[in-house]
């Protein structure tokens, strides 16, 4: 979470960004954004998600599994 250049919000990302989610205000959470309010990360499995300036929705439980804390470019 350290290296990179950090994004100030989703209207800048672009595919490929790292986007870190907190748990307990510590990076618990990793994955990459692939455009269209898409993420591709690991949660048990490998899944495929919307994302927002919230952070993830799941639409199998209808509500957000990970906060999101911030966005870097590597």
């Amino acid at each position: 979470e350290k290296e990179g250049k950090r994004i100030s919000g989703l209207p800048e990302t672009i595919s490929a960004d790292l986007m870190f989610f907190e748990k307990s205000g510590k990076i618990a959470h990793v994955g990459i954004y692939l455009g269209n309010n898409r993420i591709i990360h690991s949660s048990g499995k490998v899944r495929i998600d919307k994302v927002d300036e919230h952070g993830i929705f799941n639409e199998e439980v209808s509500g957000y599994t990970h906060r999101l804390a911030s966005i870097k470019r590597i």
